[in-house]
């Protein structure tokens, strides 16, 4: 067994230990995207896998307990991410694929970071996976922008990023707009409009 079959093996211990069955079969399809992925925009493909399997590992720490997680671990909140719990958990599953599954690449570490606002200077793997989480997520059914942003990353995976942001904004879907992702989003517009 390679070092990522372990791994993988070891993540879907953790979801099933937990009866996080969404979860897992969220993980699984992201993972499964981002395989495509790499592929189509030319990222490493290892790297890419590693980040998807662990993207969501903070899915075992209760949204109630995300803060008081971050506090007695050290982990900076803004306000944003206080207000609206789930918002922090790309920061916990950063810290917990370092801390408790040994992952020290900065890359992969940055990508689960940012996987859920994205960030300004993301790079192709932080962009890669924002975009497979939207894509297979964690809803029953497809999502409904899922056709304009495929045909979207055809052109480019900035378009793609863009269309999907564009959306979410438009129809009002977000609680609270997390300072990043409003500062790619606007970074987007101004590239493509």
């Amino acid at each position: 067994m390679n070092g990522y079959d372990y791994l993988e093996k070891q993540v879907f211990s953790v979801f099933d230990d937990h009866g996080l069955s969404q979860i897992k079969i969220h993980t699984q399809n992201v993972i499964e995207l981002s395989k495509e992925f790499s592929f189509q925009f030319n990222i490493h493909q290892d790297k890419l896998k590693k980040a998807a399997l662990l993207h969501d590992i903070s899915g075992i720490i209760k949204n109630r307990d995300r803060v008081s997680y971050c506090e007695s671990h050290k982990i900076p909140l803004i306000e944003e991410e206080i207000e609206l719990p789930v918002l922090a958990h790309q920061k916990i599953s950063k810290h917990m694929a370092k801390n408790r599954f040994d992952v020290q690449e900065e890359d992969i570490l940055s990508a689960i970071s940012c996987h859920t606002t994205l960030k300004s200077d993301a790079n192709p793997l932080d962009k890669a996976l924002f975009i497979a989480d939207k894509l297979a997520w964690d809803q029953e059914g497809i999502p409904p922008y899922f056709n304009s942003v495929s045909r979207a990353l055809e052109t480019s995976l900035d378009y793609g990023i863009y269309i999907y942001m564009d959306y979410v904004i438009n129809n009002q879907w977000l609680k609270v707009i997390h300072p990043d992702f409003l500062k790619t989003y606007l970074i987007l517009k101004r590239k493509f409009y």
